[in-house]
C-alpha cells in the first residue's frame, strides 16, 4: 500500500493542485501504515515471553498510528506551517519503534535479543527510517 500510493502520488502530482493535495494525503497514510505495520511483527516475536510489554508497545504503535492519521488527512494541517509538525510526526513514528528493542535488550540481554528478535537489524533499520523520515519536509 505504501510504495503503491507513493508511485501513485509521484505519477499524479503535477496533474493539478487539487489531484496533487489528494494523493499527497494517500502517501503520507502509506508511510504511517508502513512505519506502524512494519513494528507489530519485530514487537509481537520480540515479546512473545512478555505479553504485558507486548501489549503495551503494540497498542502504543497502533495509537500513535492512528493519532497522526488526522494530521496527515484534514486539510487544516497540509499548510507549510504545518511541515515542521508533520516531519517531527514521522521522525518521532520511526524512533519509537527503536525504544521496544532498547527494552527487550534490558530484560533478555544482547545474545537473546540478536539471535531471536534480530534487534541489531531492527535498530538499523529504525535509525533509517528515521532518518529516512526527515525527507518529508516537502
Amino acid at each position: 500500500m505504501c510504495f503503491f500510493s507513493s508511485s501513485l502520488f509521484h505519477t499524479v502530482c503535477s496533474h493539478s493542485l487539487d489531484v496533487s493535495k489528494m494523493w499527497n494525503k494517500c502517501d503520507y497514510v502509506g508511510i504511517t501504515f508502513m512505519i506502524v505495520g512494519s513494528s507489530y511483527p519485530t514487537i509481537y516475536y520480540a515479546f512473545h515471553c512478555h505479553a504485558n510489554e507486548q501489549l503495551v508497545y503494540l497498542t502504543f504503535m497502533t495509537i500513535f498510528g492512528l493519532l497522526s492519521l488526522p494530521l496527515i488527512l484534514l486539510n487544516r494541517f497540509s499548510q507549510p506551517e504545518w511541515r515542521t509538525a508533520r516531519a517531527l510526526l514521522y521522525v518521532a513514528m520511526g524512533a519509537s519503534g527503536i525504544l521496544p528493542m532498547f527494552h527487550l535488550l534490558y530484560l533478555r540481554g544482547w545474545m537473546y535479543a540478536v539471535t531471536f528478535a534480530a534487534v541489531d537489524w531492527c535498530i538499523t533499520v529504525r535509525l533509517g527510517i528515521c532518518m529516512l523520515s526527515l525527507n518529508t519536509f516537502r
